[in-house]
């Protein structure tokens, strides 16, 4: 009997572990879902750590569907490894909406409800040390993309 118990535990375990994996998994890949609509503009972020020639530590694309805008940050630097990133949108009112954590490749997406209304883009991007390879603002001062 305990033989068979054995053997019950084993397969229930090597049932269960896939959905331990994937569920263990989530928080890290809460960057991989996808923007809807129009890509209105690509944004490329540059190291901000004084390392010559300055790398693109990260893209943004922005996304339009009539209705919201959507941003996704992938980055270039350490692909793979956790690191803290940043991707905010905020409307001239304020408003904002931001996606923040551990992620290996991508932060978003981030939507934001801004019809009749201009935006700006927030992004940072830290190394597995800690350190900020880029910190940047879209446009520099104001708002863009007034839909």
């Amino acid at each position: 009997m305990n033989a068979l118990r054995r053997f019950a535990a084993v397969v229930a375990a090597a049932a269960v572990a896939p959905l331990i994996v994937l569920g263990g998994a989530a928080p890290a890949a809460a960057g991989s879902g996808s923007c809807s609509g129009r890509l209105i503009d690509t944004i490329k972020h540059w190291e901000t750590t004084g390392r010559q020639p300055a790398r693109e530590a990260a893209r943004t694309y922005l996304y339009w569907d009539g209705t919201n805008n959507c941003a996704k940050t992938e980055k270039y630097l350490e692909r793979g490894t956790p690191t803290m990133m940043l991707t905010r949108l905020c409307r001239a009112d304020a408003f904002c909406q931001e996606d923040k954590g551990a992620f290996s490749f991508y932060a978003g997406p981030v939507k934001l409800p801004a019809r009749n209304s201009c935006i700006s883009l927030y992004v940072e991007v830290e190394s597995s040390k800690g350190y900020l390879w880029t910190k940047d603002r879209a446009p520099n001062s104001g708002f863009f993309h007034c839909g």
